[in-house]
């Protein structure tokens, strides 16, 4: 797993680490933000899109993924962000892929039905 401990600064402000970037954000969903728009959507040109990891110390040291979505659930390990929440009450659980969230909503209403009835 990748360490997302590098993108929270000591002032406890979130510190994008793409590349030379050391942009500070308020939280994990602006960093987030800013490195879909500014990094990942903005790279290459003439319709190229590098699918490589620019994190600072990644263990992939460059090697490109094969699709845009893979790299962006690869930066989230970098992040920390989980942008995906269980909307059944009192669940609270957060998680960066979406496949993980409908397997999270699943059970958390299987959990519900049970404890109601």
């Amino acid at each position: 797993m990748v360490n997302s401990a590098h993108s929270i600064s000591s002032a406890g402000r979130h510190s994008c680490q793409w590349g030379l970037c050391r942009n500070d954000f308020d939280n994990v969903t602006a960093l987030g933000k800013h490195i879909l728009e500014k990094h990942i959507n903005a790279q290459g040109g003439m319709g190229y899109l590098s699918t490589a990891c620019q994190w600072e110390n990644c263990p992939r040291q460059g090697k490109p993924f094969s699709t845009k979505m893979k790299l962006i659930m690869h930066v989230r390990a970098h992040t920390g962000e989980k942008p995906y929440a269980c909307s059944v009450p009192n669940c609270g659980k957060k998680v960066f892929k979406k496949t993980s969230f409908f397997i999270s909503l699943f059970f958390s209403l299987i959990n519900l039905f049970f404890d109601l009835c």
